[in-house]
């Protein structure tokens, strides 16, 4: 442990006391001791999750609570984002229980922070400190905080009802969650997300839902601080059509009423903005997107110049046409309306599929410009996804049966072969439909009953003659070709 903290073992035995005593206030059944260098534990308790559950149970008062570096940061920028006026680093120091050279300290990080999110930083000696940016800006820079100060875990987990109410608790989310929640019932913000889902008959993703539940909640704050939001009138005029606008200009009454605020057509457009940028498990009506006719060709542009990197032909997937004409739309509008996405499984996409990355990342790259910004690596690891879920289903077995003599032996053979392999039979087809299924899929192996129906195919697949009641001959025969083709689609991913 010494070692790890690199501090001396006097250290963590002065560490371990403390944490002895903390838990002796709380009542907490377990003690550290330490026996020849040893660290032991003593407790009733003899489940390891039972401990941490009842650890994460433990309210902490502000005084208890010591705050990384880190999370001063986000808090001191929560401070200036939600401020009425100036403030002070005195303010700031006593806020969070530390002295002023550790704020003045902190404050350099908030600076370059700000300053990398398109945020001015102002300080005045005889005032103190404020920030000065467009309203956009600064409502896309607050949700960043959420999304970089909290795991994952903890991000989604302020959908949870529990943590909509007041909670005496001071962990760092609670703090952090308070900005959101002052003077408001974020309840009632959380039903009004309920309700857009319910009336336009969509159904958000938990990231998704959070994330309008926690912007709609900056734009209530930041207008009853007096900011408003302005949005073009050529953008106003796009989105007015849209089923998503009619619905919540519907609701913006009860939004004013609720909360106290105006909420104006600025406001209006800029929620249905976020919804129309947002992908989710059922999209809105696609008539809504604004130029459908130029997303469905971005989206054979880009499975074209993906296929020609890869040097993989994904033009024949139909799965991966539609899952991508469902993701494109919203893209075009995010990139149209500069608004982010957040991809928390980043890091784990470019690790595990790197040249698929970099392939869909030079393909954007190539397209982009049709449009008027720099495409993230964010948005490049979800199009990435879905390539790299087309090359998987690629490299499963894909077997189409061609019998000359009927279905029912077809069928057959066709049960016989899933009973002893793991493949997947694409079609029982006779000779005369082979060619527009091989338009459709993608076949690996071609099993006929007969060599009369092979002489007639026009091919580069291979094909295998078998009986249609598989013989022993037959099954070693088959698996010759699979493990043959098996080692062409590892050296392929190896590859890709």
């Amino acid at each position: 442990m010494a070692e790890k903290f690199q501090v001396t073992e006097r250290t963590i035995r002065y560490d371990l006391d403390e944490i002895n005593l903390f838990f002796t206030n709380k009542g907490f059944p377990i003690f550290f001791g330490v026996e020849d260098g040893i660290i032991t534990m003593v407790s009733s308790l003899h489940d390891k999750s039972e401990i941490i559950d009842l650890i994460n149970q433990i309210s902490l008062n502000s005084w208890e609570y010591i705050l990384s570096p880190k999370e001063r940061k986000y808090i001191i920028l929560a401070e200036l984002f939600f401020a009425i006026d100036f403030i002070t680093i005195n303010y700031l120091a006593n806020k969070l229980n530390v002295s002023r050279n550790t704020i003045v300290n902190d404050l350099d990080k908030v600076k370059h922070w700000l300053i990398n999110n398109q945020i001015h930083p102002i300080f005045v000696p005889s005032k103190g400190l404020d920030i000065k940016g467009e309203e956009k800006t600064i409502r896309k820079a607050i949700l960043q905080i959420f999304r970089e100060a909290l795991p994952l875990e903890q991000y989604l987990e302020l959908i949870q009802d529990s943590l909509y109410y007041h909670s005496n608790s001071q962990s760092y989310s609670n703090i952090l969650f308070s900005y959101l929640s002052k003077n408001i019932n974020i309840g009632k913000v959380k039903n009004c997300i309920d309700t857009l889902q319910t009336e336009l008959d969509i159904i958000f993703s938990d990231l998704v839902y959070i994330e309008l539940i926690i912007c709609l909640a900056i734009s209530i704050q930041r207008i009853k601080l007096g900011n408003n939001i302005y949005i073009s009138e050529e953008e106003k005029q796009e989105i007015s059509h849209t089923k998503v606008s009619k619905k919540i200009t519907l609701l913006s009454k009860k939004i004013s009423k609720q909360f106290n605020i105006d909420f104006n057509t600025d406001e209006i457009t800029y929620l249905t903005q976020l919804i129309l940028a947002s992908n989710t498990i059922t999209i809105p009506v696609i008539e809504d997107y604004p130029n459908i006719l130029e997303s469905q060709t971005f989206t054979a542009q880009l499975i074209a110049q993906v296929s020609k990197r890869l040097n993989n032909d994904f033009n024949k997937d139909k799965k991966l046409y539609d899952e991508l004409s469902n993701f494109i739309p919203p893209f075009i509008c995010r990139q149209k309306y500069n608004i982010p996405i957040y991809n928390p499984y980043l890091k784990e996409i470019q690790g595990n599929y790197p040249k698929t990355f970099a392939a869909v990342k030079s393909s954007l790259i190539y397209l982009e410009s049709n449009f008027k910004k720099t495409i993230t690596d964010d948005e490049v690891g979800y199009i990435t996804l879905y390539f790299a879920a087309s090359l998987e289903i690629q490299n499963e077995f894909n077997i189409l049966i061609v019998s000359g003599t009927g279905f029912s032996t077809a069928n057959l053979l066709s049960a016989k072969l899933k009973s002893l392999f793991n493949i997947n039979i694409v079609a029982l087809v006779p000779i005369s439909e082979v060619p527009e299924i091989l338009d459709k899929h993608n076949v690996d192996l071609i099993v006929s009953t007969s060599t009369f129906n092979i002489t007639n195919i026009d091919t580069h697949i291979p094909c295998v003659v078998v009986n249609p009641l598989l013989t022993q001959e037959d099954i070693l025969l088959f698996r010759q070709y699979i493990k043959k083709i098996r080692k062409n689609k590892i050296e392929r991913m190896r590859i890709l």
